[in-house]
């Protein structure tokens, strides 16, 4: 089929949408003639059009990205919005067959009920660190994931050495390649999906930056959380979803914020291989209080403990990363510092 999509791209360039189309659907050989022939006007909307849904239906990514390159001086401001708006309508384009459009996003995103029930599997296996998805091993601590969520391919379970980060991550491609308008389009549909599955009782938050779109999934300290992802690179962009485990859960008892803290005060706290900034982020958090954390202490920390004084929950992080502590009360703010222990 994407082979079948090249072709119609290249030939929208030339002749007309009603030989693209055949093309996308049969073979080049069995084509009849096109009764407009090559006087036919060209169509560089359309042509823009096939070649970002070949691209996106993983066509040979080269060649479409190439066609598309060679297209793009020759077509007006007009044109490309125009394309831009195929790529995210969910309805046919005017005088496309019926099929043709239905491949494109947002149209192409799986069914809610198929695809709700595979994510829920996936966060149930994110809330035991995701182990159980691990299946065949990649290089550089990866694995294939056992699980992949309708609609998406590609996906493995990461590691990370990132100290603000869990050990593992699930990842899965939506597409790869894509043009800003897919890539958009993608990033939109996938949002109302997830949306629909995990319900209004999840936070949702976004991040811009030049080169990445980011839209965050969270509902409380202690259960997994979402990500999706639309990162670019010199004009190409990559969508992607991303379920990372519980992380930190900390709770301080029987204080609260503006009254002096009690190092004696009772903590519950569980972490299963997170960063220690991670871990000392949170408990900071717990605190109300500023946290300074210096850059040569590395390492992860598995702790689990409940109604454990204040101290003794900083000690036995430390005694894992190898570091000192320390908490500062006589200004606005607490200060929680942390230092590499010196040898």
């Amino acid at each position: 089929m994407a082979r079948k999509l090249v072709a119609a791209a290249f030939l929208l360039a030339l002749l007309s949408p009603s030989l693209a189309a055949r093309a996308a659907e049969t073979p080049l050989a069995a084509q009849p003639a096109p009764a407009q022939g090559r006087g036919a006007p060209p169509d560089r909307a359309r042509a823009y059009y096939w070649l970002a849904l070949a691209m996106k239906q993983g066509a040979n990514l080269d060649a479409a990205a190439q066609a598309r390159d060679e297209l793009a001086p020759k077509r007006s401001p007009g044109e490309l919005a125009e394309a831009q708006r195929m790529l995210a309508t969910t309805a046919p384009p005017a005088g496309e067959p019926r099929w043709a459009p239905l491949l494109a996003s947002p149209a192409a995103m799986p069914k809610q009920a198929e695809f709700c029930a595979s994510l829920a599997r996936v966060m149930a296996a994110a809330t035991a660190g995701l182990e159980t998805l691990c299946g065949k091993a990649r290089e550089n601590q990866e694995w294939d994931a056992t699980e992949t969520l309708p609609g998406t391919h590609g996906c493995a379970i990461e590691t990370s050495k990132e100290d603000y980060a869990s050990l593992h991550s699930y990842r899965c491609i939506v597409s790869a390649e894509a043009d800003e308008a897919v890539a958009s389009a993608d990033l939109e549909s996938l949002r109302r999906l997830v949306s629909q599955c995990v319900g209004e009782s999840w936070h949702v938050g976004e991040i811009r930056h030049p080169e990445s779109h980011s839209v965050f999934f969270n509902r409380e300290r202690g259960e997994p959380s979402l990500q999706l992802t639309d990162m670019s690179f010199m004009g190409r962009h990559d969508v992607g979803l991303l379920v990372h485990p519980p992380g930190v859960a900390v709770t301080l008892k029987g204080w609260r914020a503006g009254e002096a803290i009690n190092l004696n005060a009772p903590m519950d706290v569980k972490a299963k291989d997170e960063g220690v900034g991670n871990v000392f982020s949170a408990i900071g958090e717990a605190l109300a209080a500023d946290v300074f954390i210096d850059a040569e202490v590395h390492g992860r920390v598995t702790l689990e403990r409940k109604d454990a004084p204040l101290h003794e929950v900083l000690d036995a992080v430390c005694a894992q990363a190898g570091c000192a502590w320390s908490l500062e009360t006589g200004g606005p703010r607490p200060q929680l510092a942390m230092q590499r222990k010196k040898s």
